[in-house]
């Protein structure tokens, strides 16, 4: 079995007992990502370099028995969800450049407690198309069926999850029942991203840790 197929304990449990590095799990992601997203299209932005000094940055830490909850995880974030500093289009090029100054409560969490932001994950524009598909990044498409999309706000569920590039995507919940095939989910951490100034929010945001059976 590779590293990026281990569910959120298995990882956290082979890195604790230091039989698996999150250098060597962050690896595994980044090819696996290169094997099959060209695909089915979900990533906006990633963050190669950045995210494996993180991954050896989180590798010291495991030696010296100092992590965090989450030290050395991987974690895609949608892009619609402010990170300060990064661009977040929110699926548009009328935002194609817009540089966030602040970070949402969601990613906040997850990078105070040892996650790594390895990515950003598409998004219709504005959020609010039907299907994940914009202009700006295109057609994100069903891994199960790559002959059609996915739905709206699945890009970054389902197209990642049966390809397992990540333990922890972001998911924004927008008042519907999301059907999890083949799924266990274990909740993490909660947090409501609201109305921020200039922004109007009507996602709310969990971050989720996922098992593919």
């Amino acid at each position: 079995m590779q590293p990026y197929q281990l569910s959120v304990t298995e990882l956290l449990n082979s890195m604790r007992e230091k039989q698996l590095s999150p250098l060597e799990l962050m690896r595994s992601y980044q090819q696996r990502i290169r094997d099959v997203n060209p695909s089915v299209n979900a990533f906006a932005f990633q963050f190669p370099e950045q995210a494996l000094a993180q991954a050896k940055a989180a590798e010291q830490l495991y030696q010296r028995g100092d992590y965090q909850p989450l030290s050395g995880l991987a974690a895609a974030i949608k892009d619609e969800t402010y990170i300060k500093g990064q661009i977040t289009t929110n699926g548009s090029y009328c935002l194609a450049d817009a540089v966030a100054t602040t970070t949402d409560p969601v990613p906040q969490a997850l990078m105070d407690n040892g996650a790594i932001v390895h990515g950003r994950t598409t998004t219709p524009e504005c959020s609010t198309a039907a299907v994940t598909w914009s202009d700006i990044w295109g057609v994100s498409r069903n891994p199960w069926n790559t002959a059609i999309t996915c739905g709206v706000h699945q890009a970054g569920r389902q197209s990642r999850w049966p390809r397992a590039w990540q333990v922890l995507p972001m998911a924004p919940i927008l008042a519907d029942r999301c059907v999890f095939l083949r799924l266990f989910v274990v909740c993490l951490v909660t947090n409501h991203p609201m109305a921020r100034s200039l922004r109007l929010r009507l996602l709310i945001s969990i971050p989720i840790a996922i098992t593919v059976c």
